[in-house]
């Protein structure tokens, strides 16, 4: 088991230390040949939800296989989907699947957080599924990304489904937290269910004050800080922005991280890049560290 550990810019791991034996940097360059019967591609895809259709694409590593596999999951609205992220992942030898959560940039459906946590786990399990059919699919290794609110997705998926082993949040927001905070300040309320409906363009089904009144009343289940003892559990990578102002270090990235520490979590890495909430000019770093921590931590 490794320690807890704490990077930062300046000991980021190099491409030469990959899990995997290899002679290019899957973060900076192209797979130098081409396996001709198992090449790189993408497919546009999709699968159901109670009857609603999620958009999808699958993005399918080089190679006979079995990958391990990713579930990227983007924040909210989504403007930013990290594909940069998933080509990476890809060179690296990762299958990587990118979906729209119901209600979101033209899946069917309604959005709202209840519904968003639903598909992220039949999203594990659509990965999981077409491993029947396909053996450059690993169903036994399924990690999941998420950045801002798919990091909270990613890390209360985590803590309800042992099964999914590594978990990434980046710069991922305790929606918890914040619930036990507006319960007490309704004009915050007010003004955070405004903020939320001023974003909402490509979200069909959307209710700002909908989703602050789903805040308030699952702010236990909500708060990482209350879901300590699962997430230990998992190898977990935590990356903050030390210029993030909506999504502050102080409120969602230390208290999980030194709560982890109190706890005792042994594979833990926590780590904070000068960037700002959508690690706009760190993209080369944080596709370093979570290129690295996969290959290291979780093949």
């Amino acid at each position: 088991m490794r320690r807890l550990t704490f990077w930062c810019l300046s000991t980021l791991v190099a491409a030469s230390t990959l899990g995997q034996d290899r002679h290019f940097d899957p973060v900076t360059e192209d797979i130098p040949s081409v396996d001709y019967d198992h090449p790189a591609t993408a497919l546009e895809t999709g699968f159901d939800v109670d009857g609603s259709h999620l958009n999808a694409t699958f993005f399918l590593a080089q190679g006979e296989g079995p990958h391990p596999n990713v579930v990227l999951l983007h924040g909210f609205p989504g403007y930013d989907k990290h594909f940069d992220l998933a080509h990476a992942m890809r060179r690296a030898g990762w299958n990587v699947l990118i979906f729209h959560y119901r209600g979101a940039w033209g899946s069917e459906g309604s959005f709202s957080l209840h519904s968003g946590l639903e598909d992220v786990g039949a999203a594990i399990d659509w990965v999981r599924t077409q491993a029947e059919d396909d053996g450059r699919i690993d169903p036994e290794n399924v990690a999941l990304v998420g950045h801002s609110l798919g990091g909270f997705f990613t890390l209360i998926t985590a803590a309800s489904d042992p099964t999914v082993q590594c978990a990434a949040s980046l710069a991922g927001v305790n929606l918890g937290r914040a619930g036990k905070h507006l319960r007490t300040d309704s004009e915050a309320a007010r003004a955070q269910a405004e903020w939320f409906d001023g974003l909402a363009g490509p979200l069909a089904g959307f209710s700002g004050a909908a989703t602050i009144d789903t805040m308030i009343e699952n702010a236990e289940r909500y708060d990482f800080l209350e879901r300590v003892d699962e997430l230990k559990q998992h190898t977990l990578l935590l990356v903050a922005g030390k210029r993030d102002a909506g999504v502050t270090i102080e409120d969602n990235h230390a208290p999980l991280v030194a709560a982890l520490a109190q706890a005792g979590a042994k594979n833990v890495t926590a780590m904070v890049l000068d960037a700002d909430h959508g690690f706009s000019d760190k993209r080369i770093a944080l596709t370093r560290a979570l290129v690295s921590w996969l290959e290291q931590s979780c093949r």
